[in-house]
């Protein structure tokens, strides 16, 4: 394994739960959505405010993340934790050009007003 250089911060993904470089996860943070829900967004800039939980941006991790509901204990939120719009953005495509919206439309069911991603 190459050395890596020091200023490379490493992170632990939630759901395999390997250490690796930062920059080869993806970044979630929660969102407010209704009363005791919290929606998670990715942050592939990794901008958002907020605690931030980590992850491969994979089907396999993502599913052992939320097996083990390894979300709610990494971002430190109790109650449900909705996954729709994370699982969308794992399974089916990049993020937009401008970045992902730091909002949380769909768990407050208002939708987004598009069927682009």
């Amino acid at each position: 394994m190459p050395l890596r250089p020091a200023h490379m911060p490493v992170r632990t993904c939630v759901g395999c739960r390997r250490r690796t470089f930062a920059a080869d996860l993806l970044r979630i943070v929660a969102l407010q959505g209704d009363e005791h829900r919290f929606c998670l967004a990715p942050d592939p800039h990794q901008v958002l405010p907020g605690r931030g939980a980590w992850l491969h941006p994979t089907t396999q991790c993502l599913d052992k993340a939320v097996k083990r509901r390894a979300f709610g204990k990494a971002l430190r939120r109790p109650g449900n934790v909705d996954t729709t719009e994370l699982d969308r953005f794992v399974r089916d495509s990049p993020p937009p050009a401008g970045g992902w919206p730091g909002r949380c439309d769909r768990a407050r069911g208002r939708g987004t007003g598009s069927d682009e991603p």
